[in-house]
């Protein structure tokens, strides 16, 4: 991975001496003293092992699986989005053999797939990520204590939410991962209509979280809107910065690769 992330790791090679990672058909080249006899002894194949070097780093990615990640405007919901973006970045991570793991939490959700650092470990995060449905009011700050009980001084962690927790909880979890010396970034996962408002007929709005219904004329309340979301956007950069935690907002209309490369081109952050 070049650019942002380049510097954070030493090697890409996979090792052979470490731990056993995955089988691969034998080609003429490959060590013989990798082959697997006790595998060749079963089949009419032979297999070589293949190793994983004590990764370097290791990566855990936290979504938001709470009800207001369903929410979406256009093709993509807000959960979605952080899926795409979680994949991506994991790919990208795996590629130089780095330790990728998940903590996925919902009112109904408790996700958690241990660090490993095969590139075959991408199917069961993606696996992972396509089985959870975003419901209750449950969300990143359980993912963030299950992370905090797990993760170890100067390890990785991407956490991705539309934030709509209780933010007092989630920065306190946030700062005591950084008082361990993790490398923290905060994806804030927010859809289009959410930014902008674009509402114009007299709406029913309905809380995602909530059983709250309000019925409004938009024109009427659409610039207090903008001006308390300003404001939170805000509240929540300045919290990143004094802590420490690299922010990057992420409109769901724009696409994945666009959000990844501004990350590692570092142009993300609104």
């Amino acid at each position: 991975m070049e650019g942002r992330l380049s510097g954070i790791h030493r090697s890409p090679h996979r090792g052979a001496s470490i731990e056993f990672a995955e089988h691969k058909e034998y080609t003429p080249g490959d060590e013989i003293r990798h082959i697997d006899w006790k595998a060749a002894a079963k089949s009419d194949k032979y297999y070589i092992k293949q190793f994983e070097k004590e990764s370097n780093l290791k990566v855990y990615f936290v979504i938001d699986a709470s009800e207001s990640m369903r929410y979406g405007s256009g093709a993509r919901t807000k959960y979605e989005t952080a899926g795409y973006l979680t994949a991506a970045l994991s790919y990208l991570f795996l590629v130089q053999a780095d330790a990728v793991g998940l903590i996925v939490h919902g009112a109904e959700t408790q996700t958690y797939v241990p660090p490993r650092a095969a590139f075959s470990h991408l199917y069961p995060l993606c696996t992972a990520l396509e089985e959870v449905e975003p419901q209750g009011t449950v969300g990143v700050a359980a993912g963030l204590e299950r992370l905090s009980e797990l993760a170890r001084r100067r390890e990785v962690a991407f956490v991705l939410s539309d934030l709509f927790d209780d933010a007092d909880s989630v920065f306190q979890l946030l700062r005591r991962l950084r008082a361990r010396r993790l490398s923290v970034t905060l994806f804030h996962v927010l859809d289009p209509d959410e930014l902008t408002f674009p509402f114009h007929k007299v709406t029913r709005f309905e809380g995602m979280e909530s059983a709250q219904r309000v019925l409004a004329e938009p024109r009427m309340i659409r610039d207090a809107y903008l001006q308390e979301l300003g404001r939170f956007l805000s509240e929540t950069k300045h919290r990143c910065l004094e802590n420490d935690i690299s922010y990057q907002l992420v409109d769901c209309a724009v696409p994945v690769e666009v959000v990844v490369n501004r990350f590692l081109t570092g142009r993300g952050g609104g």
